[in-house]
């Protein structure tokens, strides 16, 4: 706060094209966004180019890989199944019903995110 930022690129993503965001968080962000331009600063509307269904999917399959393998130690460790929720041991299940090579093209997706995710933030400064 003691140093003048200069000039800011600002990644702005409308709360009206997501979770259809009430008219006061709208019109806030509205709001902002004036402030931050007339401070000097660049603000555009942009988001990163992921699809949220398949980063969703990604994100599930590379979770329920972990989970069987958490539990696997966890058991040779000592525990018992009785020692485990429910939940956790339906996502065991789901988990190691899963391939090693579906897995492994989903964390290459994840991959493929993450880089898209790189490539978003190396273009503005703030989000």
């Amino acid at each position: 706060m003691r140093h003048d930022p200069g000039r800011l690129r600002i990644a702005l993503r409308g709360l009206a094209d997501r979770n259809g965001g009430s008219p006061e968080a709208v019109a806030a962000v509205s709001e902002a966004a004036k402030l931050l331009a007339s401070l000097g600063h660049e603000v555009e509307q942009a988001a990163p180019e992921i699809d949220g269904a398949s980063l969703a999917k990604a994100f599930l399959h590379v979770y329920f890989g972990q989970v069987p393998a958490m539990v696997a130690q966890a058991r040779a460790a000592g525990a018992r199944t009785s020692d485990f929720e429910l939940l956790t041991r339906v996502l065991a299940t789901l988990g190691g019903a899963t391939s090693a090579a579906t897995l492994t093209a989903q964390l290459l997706k994840w991959n493929e995110f993450a880089r898209a995710l790189a490539r978003f933030h190396g273009r503005y400064d703030c989000c």
